[in-house]
């Protein structure tokens, strides 16, 4: 492949992606992007997010903060496809914290992979039993699946669990909802077609095969 060639397909990837693209330009600092990137993510910039948080791991694709926060910001801008993605591929790097595999679940959800979800929310409640948005995202994935009744049940746990630290306010308002019905039709966003994140790679891990008629089985007792 001739030098030319080279130089061109590396300016159409920069420019696919939305990146600047300077011959001879000084590589980035990954560590001042990442920052912006989360700081755009707090401040609920999700859009900036995304492009800042793109630039870093298109400039570090190892850097397991750069797809960490990327996925972060993709979840919360609707972009479910490319933020399982990019879990899976920060997982890869690093393990994933309960909060990201909370996230992930949520992605899955959102996807309508109802056993990939269920199964993300559960490794967030094992690391961290009063992660009160993953008690809540497991209920909505076994509402959303049919199964009202062990929603109910894992909702109740979860307030349980988080009841002991002045919290279960959030789940007490999601089970107010599931005791009215109001749940289900919330809980099922549409899917949609999205372009591809930087640094592509397979969109889920392989999800063991859960039965959504059943209880779950990884979530911890209250006895504990």
């Amino acid at each position: 492949m001739s030098k030319l060639v080279k130089i061109a397909l590396v300016t159409t990837a920069a420019s696919l992606l939305g990146l600047p693209m300077a011959m001879g330009a000084a590589t980035p600092d990954i560590g001042s992007l990442i920052r912006t990137g989360y700081q755009q993510l707090a401040a609920g910039s999700f859009p900036e997010a995304v492009q800042t948080l793109s630039a870093a791991v298109y400039n570090a694709p190892s850097s397991f903060a750069a797809r960490r926060y990327l996925a972060h910001a993709l979840v919360r801008s609707g972009d479910a496809t490319n933020a399982a993605q990019q879990f899976t591929m920060a997982a890869q790097i690093s393990p994933l914290e309960a909060v990201d595999e909370s996230a992930l679940g949520d992605a899955y959800l959102a996807l309508q992979t109802l056993p990939e979800a269920s199964n993300a929310y559960q490794r967030a409640i094992a690391m961290n039993p009063r992660l009160e948005v993953a008690w809540a995202g497991l209920a909505k994935t076994y509402e959303v699946a049919g199964s009202h009744d062990l929603a109910l049940s894992i909702c109740k746990q979860g307030i349980g669990w988080s009841a002991d630290r002045a919290g279960g306010q959030y789940l007490a308002g999601v089970l107010d909802q599931l005791e009215q019905g109001t749940l289900a039709k919330e809980a099922k966003p549409e899917p949609t077609a999205q372009a591809s994140a930087p640094g592509g790679g397979p969109t889920s891990r392989p999800p063991e095969v859960e039965d959504m008629s059943q209880a779950p089985r990884a979530i911890p007792s209250r006895s504990r």
